[in-house]
């Protein structure tokens, strides 16, 4: 089963209450925070990353940005109702493209994508994140197409284009308390 999302746009800046997390590199950024290293997408020339997993049925995904040789917390935002399954979520990258991300079922190692450019997708956690400079996804709804692969290259789903699977947009959750 595949949950098609689109349309969350750019994701919010970081949460005032999150602490303002700055690293000289981004292994150590993603050691200090908790987040493999591995979950993380270097993006827009190296001066954005992003990443996410999911846990405890939340999809979480934060964004980081690199002034001179910090990286800073920039965006992040949490979705209620995701576990062992396969979702597709289209929104804004930080800088410009389009981050696709979501959710993988155990088995799935990488969800590829055939939009231009198109980087990341490993799957980390439960939770995986691909940017592309294509800025124009948002806008259309059918031109890309992505599979869920395991391990072996074997594809578990394919499928293409973004959707409503609820009939509105997925509000984000509540901060955990």
């Amino acid at each position: 089963m595949v949950l098609l999302l689109a349309g969350c746009g750019l994701l919010e800046p970081a949460d005032p209450g999150v602490p303002d997390n700055r690293a000289d590199s981004l292994d150590a950024l993603a050691a200090e925070m908790g987040w493999p290293p591995e979950s993380f997408v270097l993006a827009e020339g190296g001066l954005t990353a992003y990443a996410s997993r999911v846990q405890n049925g939340l999809l979480e995904i934060i964004g980081f940005e690199r002034r001179g040789s910090e990286w800073h917390a920039t965006m992040g935002g949490t979705w209620e109702g995701f576990g062992d399954t396969n979702t597709v979520t289209l929104g804004e990258g930080k800088r410009g493209g389009t981050i696709i991300y979501g959710s993988a079922e155990s088995g799935v190692a990488q969800v590829v994508t055939d939009a231009p450019e198109a980087v990341g997708g490993d799957v980390t956690q439960g939770g995986w994140i691909i940017w592309t400079p294509d800025e124009s996804l948002l806008e259309r709804d059918d031109t890309v197409a992505w599979r869920f692969v395991e391990q072996d290259g074997s594809i578990v789903v394919e499928g293409s284009g973004w959707e409503w699977p609820f009939g509105t947009p997925f509000e984000p959750a509540p901060p955990p308390s």
